[in-house]
């Protein structure tokens, strides 16, 4: 008698399991869904390209780094280099890479 009653209240044939895990599922469902959104609106959180000027900075400095690792530029065009990408001087990069040849031809 006990464990019909058991049953009745449980919902039977193992159907009580489930409905104990569908509230689980909804509320893991909800709150990947929030972290989502938050994610997505706030991409600075994760560390991703937002797309702001900070973010290709630091990709253009990252790039002239492995340039000079390559050994593809000597260290003086490299500080040049990172000095234009730092200060966003409004000169050329031709007018200061012609700098220093204009120096030892002095």
């Amino acid at each position: 008698m006990m464990r019909d009653m058991m049953d009745g209240m449980m919902g039977g044939g193992g159907f009580g399991l489930l409905w104990m895990l569908v509230p689980l599922l909804f509320w893991g469902a909800l709150l990947a869904l929030v972290v989502w959104l938050v994610i997505r609106i706030f991409p600075e959180v994760r560390g991703g390209n937002g797309g702001g000027s900070g973010e290709s900075r630091d990709g253009a400095e990252e790039t002239l780094r492995e340039r000079f690792a390559r050994g593809e530029i000597d260290a003086e065009e490299y500080e040049r280099s990172l000095e234009v990408l730092r200060t966003g001087s409004s000169r050329s990069y031709e007018d200061i890479a012609r700098e220093p040849r204009d120096r030892r031809n002095r």
